[in-house]
């Protein structure tokens, strides 16, 4: 459709592939002074983004950014009184029961006009 109203599509999906590889590259320099570099660091950012994602609720941009935060807050919070393996497991557990009570997220989104 949008290949009919002249917009190049070629050109659309080269950039939109562009600026994810300027993000990620971003990224990764910028936490390779925090965190040690190696192949699969980014491993634990993208699982927990993809909890934030979820407990946010899909195709919600706000959603999204306040799963993330409250994701952090109950894993720095926890990690106080317990070890910060489980904290992290908290986060998934909350994850879990979002999903189980609101399917959809917090802020569901998808699906709707």
């Amino acid at each position: 459709m949008t290949a009919t109203l002249g917009i190049p599509v070629g050109w659309v999906y080269s950039g939109t592939f562009l600026v994810g590889c300027l993000l990620a590259g971003t990224a990764g320099v910028l936490l390779a002074p925090i965190y040690s570099v190696f192949p699969t660091m980014g491993r634990d950012f993208a699982l927990l983004a993809f909890a934030a994602v979820i407990v946010g609720g899909m195709g919600s941009v706000p959603g999204t950014v306040i799963g993330g935060l409250l994701l952090a807050q109950i894993q720095s919070v926890t990690s106080i009184w317990i070890p910060p393996v489980w904290a992290e497991t908290l986060v998934f557990i909350t994850m879990l029961l979002v999903l189980m009570f609101k399917p959809n997220g917090l802020f569901d989104k998808l699906g709707r006009r």
